[in-house]
């Protein structure tokens, strides 16, 4: 999250994204280079692109206290900005702008500009909309293990996450658990999984899943200890927990320096957040951007598992195989 940055920043931002001509960038709380000071100096949101060829970076300032800007807060934003490397500034504030300080905005037209946030009415009513977003997470706990002999004989079992797994020549590919997580993160199996949950009836009872992955065109192979030899795996199932979070974002239509957007503070998955929106009329389509307000960075980047099973990437479930099943499991099913 940047530094200082306020929910009402963050949709000013998102609407500037979200309308920005291709290869404009936007970035929150930017510093710029105050030429007098010789320091560094934080700007709420910068603009920077090209306009008829020539670089053009517009600075943002944002305000979302309770009561209007007034003369001495312009006059101190205009100051700053004398020195820093904007062509234009823009003062947007949510509770709009004291008699005098519009004047004086007025006077350092149309290098400044003071924009105040409208909400769209009809009847007299803000035009809202609202989705729900889902959240849908799960690990694994265990699997089972469904093998042939070389006889036909089928055999069924609990398979250990230690146990390995061996390829057509023998050689051991991985441990039982790293294959069921590369099967898991398969985008035919995610994407299985989360459509049978979000068409769940009693989706709010879900606590857990079964899936049962085909596997035996890889060649895939288990030691039978009874035996002492490799055999056949056909079949992998992975039962795990499953968690289904949803939230409603109820969007409130606005418009701000003639751009509409529509904007909502809803949480996502247990975190706070600003959600955006902007609708094309002419393609009839919207685009929605999000981004938490808590604070929290973002956790460090995990080291990379290698993985072990590469053929699993290559399978294709929908078009080739069948389709894993899939049960998504209530608390009170039998």
């Amino acid at each position: 999250m940047p530094k200082r940055s306020t929910p009402f920043q963050v949709v000013v931002r998102l609407v500037r994204e979200l309308y920005a001509d291709t290869g404009a960038t936007v970035t929150e709380s930017k510093e710029l280079y105050d030429r007098s000071a010789g320091v560094y100096r934080e700007v709420d949101v910068v603009v920077e692109g090209k306009f008829d060829g020539e670089p053009i970076c517009i600075g943002i300032e944002v305000s979302e206290r309770t009561r209007p800007l007034n003369l001495p807060q312009v006059e101190s934003l205009i100051q700053k900005h004398e020195d820093l490397p904007t062509d234009k500034l823009l003062i947007v504030s949510k509770a709009g702008f004291s008699a005098p300080a519009l004047a004086k905005i007025a006077k350092h037209a149309p290098t400044v500009r003071a924009l105040k946030p409208k909400t769209i009415e009809v009847d007299g009513k803000p035009v809202s909309t609202k989705f729900y977003v889902e959240a849908i997470g799960y690990d694994p706990t265990s699997c089972t293990a469904l093998a042939r002999r070389p006889d036909g004989t089928g055999i069924c079992g609990e398979a250990e996450p230690h146990v390995p797994v061996f390829d057509k020549e023998g050689l051991d590919k991985g441990p039982m658990a790293f294959l069921a997580l590369e099967l898991l993160n398969h985008p035919d199996v995610v994407g299985h999984i989360q459509m049978t949950a979000h068409e769940h009836p009693d989706k709010e009872e879900v606590t857990s899943f079964t899936v049962g992955v085909p596997l035996a065109v890889l060649g895939y192979q288990l030691i039978d200890e009874a035996l002492g030899e490799r055999i056949l795996l056909e079949t992998l199932i992975i039962e795990g927990n499953l968690r289904i979070a949803q939230s409603e974002v109820p969007l409130v239509h606005a418009e701000l320096d003639g751009k509409e957007y529509s904007a909502a503070e809803a949480p996502i998955g247990g975190r706070p957040a600003v959600w955006v929106g902007v609708t094309d009329p002419v393609e009839q389509t919207t685009k929605i951007k999000w981004q938490a307000t808590d604070g929290k960075k973002p956790k460090p980047p995990v080291e990379p598992r290698p993985i072990c099973f590469p053929e699993v990437s290559k399978l294709r479930f929908v078009e080739k195989m069948p389709m894993p099943q899939i049960t998504v499991v209530s608390p009170d099913a039998s």
